[in-house]
């Protein structure tokens, strides 16, 4: 059976719309990915932040709390 130019080429645009579609599915997963990793170090971020001005402020009260007992004593 004789295989004509039409045929070629559209195996062709079928071959470059599938490399096409799964390039495009890839660099879709890599953005996903990214935001994600994105959202992980934010939350982190504002976590550690969080915990460290609690520190502070926990820190900041018990030197008024020793102010405040060494004024009275």
């Amino acid at each position: 059976m004789h295989k004509t130019v039409e045929y070629y080429t559209t195996q062709n645009l079928l071959r470059i719309s599938f490399l096409t579609l799964h390039i495009s599915v890839l660099s879709l997963t890599i953005h996903l990915y990214e935001n994600l990793i994105i959202v992980y170090f934010s939350y982190r971020f504002v976590m550690y932040s969080l915990h460290y001005l609690y520190l502070i402020h926990l820190n900041q009260f018990s030197y008024l709390l020793q102010i405040h007992k060494s004024n009275t004593l």
